[in-house]
């Protein structure tokens, strides 16, 4: 035993900016988002004391005590804050997992690398590729494909809710989603290829291009009402750069390059406006992902970390 407490962050992520599947691989281009899941993990007890609503949590850290061998007596507390809402896209339970894995690997004299976090937390479901630095392809069913993509330029995301709820694990069983993937690879091997390119040149508008493109393909598998429509408001009334959704969840992010604070509340006023059916959830900052460590993790409005712990 090394420590009695450990505390981690892992950001949540607005969605994708890319994903389908290309010559049979399923894959994702993670969105990370400066909104986080905070958990604690402390040696207290004779019991797994996790929060009810964190069901993939518990199951997680269970196989993290089982792979370590740890102690059958061992009593955990484990406390969860996050800024993410369930069921929407948000990635909440990868990065519940992600931060609580990590934080009980640290109390166990266990540092995971985010290849043994992403196989970890693909054993409970799906899952996002938060745990990987900066920006990442990654297979969310099986995790064949991990590939570091470099780190993000400087983009925000207004994001909107379109209400309801999606379950991930469902979605991913659907009967015709093979079908309806094969029928869009075109769209989206495209799509990949403009978002590799704008993170290579640091061109956001690239990434929006790509992202919205992969967006639109996703619209034959789960429809979002108005999407054509929103995009086109956002691009051409309100400057966005185009659009990232969650396709697999009931979110989307208008991109844009870093916004003073006049344009964000004109933007989402405008919004609100025009489609008073979305809920707007965040002004937030496209950011890398990774585990983050410490008590406290400041960020300001434009997801800027500072005061922070190191980055893994």
């Amino acid at each position: 035993m090394v420590e009695s407490r450990a505390v981690a962050w892992s950001p949540g992520a607005c969605g994708e900016l890319v994903q389908g599947v290309i010559d049979g691989r399923d894959f994702l281009i993670t969105c990370p988002i400066a909104r986080y899941s905070r958990v604690s993990v402390e040696v207290v007890g004779s019991t797994l004391d996790v929060p009810e609503d964190c069901s993939k949590l518990r199951e997680a850290l269970q196989r993290t005590l089982d792979l370590l061998g740890a102690p059958l007596d061992l009593g955990l507390r484990v406390q969860v804050t996050s800024d993410l809402l369930r069921g929407k896209g948000l990635a909440s339970s990868t990065a519940d997992i992600a931060a609580g894995v990590a934080a009980l690997g640290r109390l166990l004299g266990r540092e995971f690398t985010p290849r043994e976090l992403a196989s970890l937390a693909l054993q409970v479901e799906p899952t996002d590729g938060l745990m990987f630095p900066g920006l990442a392809c990654f297979d969310h069913r099986r995790g064949t494909w991990q590939e570091s993509l470099g780190s993000p330029p400087p983009m925000e995301l207004l994001v909107f809710d379109a209400g309801g709820e999606v379950d991930t694990l469902a979605f991913n069983g659907r009967d015709d989603l093979t079908q309806i993937n094969s029928a869009k690879e075109g769209i989206v091997r495209a799509a990949l290829a403009l978002v590799k390119q704008g993170i290579q040149e640091e061109r956001p508008d690239m990434i929006a291009r790509g992202a919205t493109m992969s967006a639109l393909a996703n619209q034959r598998l789960l429809p979002k009402k108005d999407l054509e429509e929103i995009i086109g408001f956002g691009v051409r009334r309100l400057g966005a750069l185009g659009l990232c959704i969650a396709h697999s969840g009931t979110v989307f992010g208008l991109l844009y390059p870093p916004l003073k604070q006049y344009q964000v509340e004109e933007a989402v006023e405008a919004m609100e406006r025009e489609y008073p059916q979305l809920t707007f959830l965040y002004h937030t900052a496209l950011v890398g992902g990774g585990v983050r460590w410490g008590e406290s993790l400041e960020v300001n409005r434009n997801g800027q970390e500072y005061g922070a712990p190191s980055w893994r």
